[in-house]
């Protein structure tokens, strides 16, 4: 995913990254999943592809909004971050944070 990327400025890998969050922070997905568990006549393989989506998206839930405003903030930085790094390894001065 991230690959085809490559080159796109820092705002759009920013927005790109603060939507994957936002989708894997999203409560009702975590919902669905649950729901989802509670039927007795999953498989064994689905049953184990659920537990790992719910696990990953327990990773990323924030209930608190100050959080959810935080990581966006820190998710524009490190990409403005990033981009700096690549300018200067291809030599462009006068960069600074």
């Amino acid at each position: 995913m991230w690959a085809g990327l490559q080159g796109n400025s820092s705002a759009a890998l920013a927005q790109t990254k603060t939507d994957y969050d936002t989708f894997l922070g999203n409560a009702q997905n975590l919902h669905a999943v649950r729901d989802a568990l509670q039927d007795s006549q999953l498989t064994p393989q689905l049953r184990k592809t659920l537990e790992i989506m719910q696990k990953t998206f327990l990773c990323y839930i924030t209930e608190d909004p100050k959080a959810t405003a935080m990581k966006v903030v820190v998710t524009v930085h490190a990409a403005k971050h990033a981009q700096l790094i690549r300018s200067q390894e291809h030599g462009s001065p006068g960069h600074t944070i």
